[in-house]
């Protein structure tokens, strides 16, 4: 079925991101504390001082935009981090990839995967990997 012929339904599809801002702030409206408090700057914009978009808490995606996504996390959320960062273990699979196991290595072929555990999402093996790849300057201690 072709999506154009199914019915959305987007009541707010013609206000921009301003407009709900300054409905927002002008009618107090109550809205989730991750956003923070609405700021009207100089110019008359309107700005979020906390969360920008908020959604699944283990989501990594946008990370490489905002460092900072999980040490907010750690101090709003700690029990949530910690089944984050906890544990992880590899596993063998029938199926081989080729993989990069340090930063700078030569890929090899393997059938080991990186997976969650009963004990936790396994997110700080996964995470210092990346700040390795992507040269951000941190690393999670085992928790």
């Amino acid at each position: 079925m072709n999506n154009r012929s199914v019915p959305k339904c987007a009541p707010l599809g013609a206000w921009t991101e301003q407009d709900k801002l300054a409905c927002i702030f002008y009618n107090m409206i109550d809205y989730p504390s991750d956003y923070g408090h609405i700021v009207r700057k100089h110019d008359g914009t309107f700005i979020l001082m906390g969360e920008q978009r908020t959604g699944c808490d283990t989501c990594g995606f946008g990370m490489i935009r905002d460092e900072e996504r999980f040490e907010r996390l750690k101090k709003k959320k700690p029990g949530i981090y910690k089944d984050m960062m906890r544990d992880g273990e590899w596993i063998r699979k029938n199926r081989y990839r080729w993989v990069k196991f340090r930063p700078g290595s030569i890929p090899i072929w393997s059938n080991l995967y990186w997976v969650p555990s009963d004990k936790g999402y396994g997110y700080r093996f996964v995470l210092n990997y990346m700040y390795k790849v992507l040269s951000i300057n941190k690393h999670i201690e085992k928790i």
